[in-house]
């Protein structure tokens, strides 16, 4: 039998990462608008060393939740039109989530059945997907095009999708998104008896060490998106939220990677 020997940041390191990142942050965004720290996305690798031992390394950004991620959040909590008639996975345009290009909670790892969105009937619909390019987050993006009074490039430009020969595209972990989350990798998410409670939704995808390597290229950022029934996303494609990492880093054969995207709903 073979001891498994487990490293990695400390308590102490990982508080203290999560208050550089804090500290990092603008006290302002749009409108005058206060970024909330809660919501951030939390990564974690883990690699495995030539001896066995698994070395975990977490690090933390903000996310930026678009102008479809807001609409997502409202038809969500509601789940009815403004006529009183169901709003639910399936429908066309204007009738449930999938006709409206926002069905980003499905699939995931145990619920992968085909969802209609009026004319197609298909299981391919929300998940991450991770990049290289440089771009900047903005409310009115979507996966290949900027959004009114954006700059830069588009996610898609450096995505790492089914269009080209790595494909990070990853579905949803089982049960969730979920609130209080309590998987410990989360160090940025809940914690029992703070603010971030039970306001906080977490969506969390995981990637073992054979789902993709990056070779010489380093993974800047990700989105979450709807892919609406393609494998690849289009260009008009709706995002949920879109990140960059607070240091691009390289996954290896050795790696495993957990991305947790929470966000936090405060009163305004």
């Amino acid at each position: 039998m073979i001891d498994m020997k487990v490293t990695g940041d400390s308590v102490e390191e990982r508080i203290e990462k999560f208050n550089s990142f804090k500290d990092s942050l603008p006290n302002y965004v749009k409108k005058g608008v206060q970024i909330n720290v809660a919501d951030n996305v939390t990564a974690l690798r883990t690699r495995e060393e030539t001896d066995g031992t698994l070395h975990k390394e977490w690090q933390f950004t903000h996310n930026l939740v678009t102008s479809t991620g807001d609409i997502y959040y409202s038809n969500k909590i509601c789940l009815k039109k403004g006529d009183g008639v169901t709003y639910g996975d399936a429908g066309a345009a204007g009738v449930g989530f999938a006709g409206d290009g926002h069905l980003f909670h499905h699939p995931t790892v145990n619920s992968t059945a085909n969802v209609s969105n009026g004319s197609t009937s298909n299981a391919l619909y929300g998940a991450m997907v991770l990049g290289t390019a440089t771009t900047t987050p903005h409310e009115a993006n979507t996966y290949g095009v900027l959004g009114s009074g954006a700059s830069g490039n588009t996610f898609q430009s450096g995505a790492l999708d089914a269009s080209g020969a790595i494909n990070t595209t990853k579905i949803l972990n089982e049960n969730y998104p979920r609130f209080s989350d309590n998987d410990a990798d989360n160090t940025g998410g809940y914690v029992s008896g703070a603010a971030t409670g039970s306001d906080q939704v977490t969506w969390a995808y995981s990637w073992t060490k054979g789902d993709f390597t990056t070779g010489a290229a380093d993974l800047t950022g990700g989105v979450i998106v709807d892919r609406a029934t393609t494998a690849t996303a289009a260009n008009a494609a709706k995002l949920l939220c879109h990140f960059n990492f607070a240091s691009p880093f390289e996954k290896t054969a050795n790696d495993t990677l957990k991305v947790f995207v929470n966000h936090t709903f405060e009163g305004a």
